[in-house]
């Protein structure tokens, strides 16, 4: 799905090891906002974007950014910020 959504919030770097894989971790929480079919006006979400990527593409709050993405589990993943 591509989406044009504005960036409204960014939360707290959060990086370490997992206790439970053993596997490395490094996001950064961004707080969105995007119209919706199913929703009046727009839809909120916070997506946990790859900190490199965060950083590559000079996300900052209140930027709009052209966005593809897909759900899983629930979760927004992000596939390309363009």
């Amino acid at each position: 799905m591509r989406k044009n959504v504005k960036v409204v919030g960014i939360g707290q770097r959060k990086m370490g090891t997992s206790a439970k894989t053993g596997r490395s971790y490094d996001f950064t929480p961004v707080a969105v906002v995007f119209p919706d079919e199913g929703f009046t006006g727009y839809r909120a979400a916070t997506i946990n974007m790859q900190t490199a990527d965060v950083m590559h593409n000079n996300v900052q709050k209140d930027a709009e950014l052209d966005m593809v993405f897909h759900y899983y589990n629930g979760n927004i993943t992000v596939d390309a910020i363009l």
